[in-house]
């Protein structure tokens, strides 16, 4: 959102665009439904009970669902089963030896919803990773990535455009023998992703909207691109 913001001021001398620490999908939407936020952004679908609150969601790119780590460990690639023998403690080292440190997300986070769903045996192995004590819980993808950076050995989840827009060191792991890329995303190669969208109220500003649109262009499209999201049209999965 930075980088596309950049872009977007360059049009609109002395516009100022304020983009604050991570708050979550929900805490996106709660802002933009108190007035705080003028627009927001989520990684997951809107609940029942924000559509009443008059929350409206927009979908505007898909980008690659990630395992990350840090040294290269996974470099050559995980399949689901292996993912599932480590988060159910049947696995707890790297190929080198080094002791894999798990970075989990809250049971009802939009990532833990999507290794539920797409990975046969991950709810089990999820449970049981749960149960024991002293593996962290990151309330955010900066949080999770903020701890991929600085743990040994970790094992975690994010997103590719996280990684790429955010500069970070981390590896992204292949999954059943394909790199999570933008290009196997668009051909239907790597299975896994998240449908990125904006959330907007009734009452969203001129400036929100046309925001929005700028994103849906050209120059927008192909900033997405760069970063590791595949634009969608504007309200299609």
């Amino acid at each position: 959102m930075r980088i596309l913001a950049d872009a977007f001021q360059k049009t609109h001398p002395g516009l100022s665009i304020e983009i604050p620490k991570s708050v979550g999908s929900g805490g996106a939407v709660k802002g933009v439904l108190k007035g705080i936020f003028a627009l927001g952004v989520m990684s997951r679908p809107l609940r029942e009970k924000e559509r009443k609150a008059g929350a409206i969601q927009i979908p505007y790119a898909k980008t690659p669902f990630v395992f990350v780590t840090r040294e290269g460990h996974g470099k050559d690639g995980l399949s689901f089963a292996e993912l599932v023998s480590i988060f159910g403690g049947e696995t707890t080292v790297w190929k080198d030896g080094t002791r894999i440190r798990l970075v989990l997300r809250p049971d009802s986070d939009s990532d833990t919803t999507l290794l539920k769903a797409k990975i046969p045996g991950m709810t089990a192995a999820l449970a049981k990773a749960r149960r024991v004590p002293g593996i962290p819980v990151a309330f955010t993808d900066q949080e999770a990535l903020d701890g991929a950076e600085t743990t040994k050995g970790v094992l975690t989840t994010g997103t590719l455009s996280s990684i790429l827009s955010e500069n970070r060191p981390l590896v992204p792991i292949p999954i059943n023998g394909v790199a999570p890329t933008g290009e196997n995303l668009a051909n239907g190669s790597y299975p896994l992703f998240k449908i990125l969208s904006f959330v907007v109220s009734p009452k969203s500003s001129p400036l929100a909207k046309e925001f929005i649109r700028f994103v849906g262009s050209a120059e927008g499209a192909a900033i997405l691109r760069k970063n590791g999201q595949l634009p969608v049209s504007p309200g299609k999965d």
